[in-house]
């Protein structure tokens, strides 16, 4: 796949992700919403299931993650260094970590995602489901972004 046709699917998935955490926010607030929200998952979890098999068959992808391992982890054994949320590198706003805005989708729907999973019994699982969805494509867009901003090395 190109690179710039891999630049449009990550900025579809970013906008399916984005629109699904605002639905999951909005079914909160307007119960009629509720039962759209089970088809808006399956949308959002098909984009996620798209991302990570573009990741899975990707060469480029596979060899970009494990030199990102390297470098976060260090020559520490397992578990490796830990990161802290603060981490300018690799935190939760790091500069190697996505574009401001894959950033800060990332970082309200990690924050939102406990309160979300304590109130499940009172708005119902299906909004969980949705945003932990959400929350696993901005996941996996932080790790695409990461392997293409990789200092290109020649083979």
């Amino acid at each position: 796949m190109s690179p710039t046709m891999d630049r449009h699917l990550r900025a579809a998935c970013f906008v399916i992700a984005a629109s699904g955490g605002v639905f999951a926010l909005a079914s909160l607030a307007f119960a009629a919403l509720r039962p759209a929200v089970v088809p808006v998952t399956w949308i959002v979890g098909g984009a996620g299931t798209v991302l990570f098999v573009r990741m899975l068959l990707s060469r480029t992808n596979g060899r970009g993650i494990e030199t990102i391992n390297r470098e976060m982890q260090g020559d520490a054994p397992w578990p490796g260094r830990s990161i802290r949320f603060r981490d300018p590198e690799w935190g939760l706003f790091g500069r190697r970590c996505g574009s401001p805005a894959v950033l800060w989708l990332r970082a309200v729907l990690l924050c939102g995602w406990p309160p979300l999973v304590l109130l499940a019994g009172m708005i119902g699982e299906e909004v969980g489901f949705l945003w932990s969805a959400c929350l696993f494509v901005a996941i996996e867009l932080t790790i695409m972004h990461a392997v293409a901003t990789l200092p290109r090395t020649p083979a």
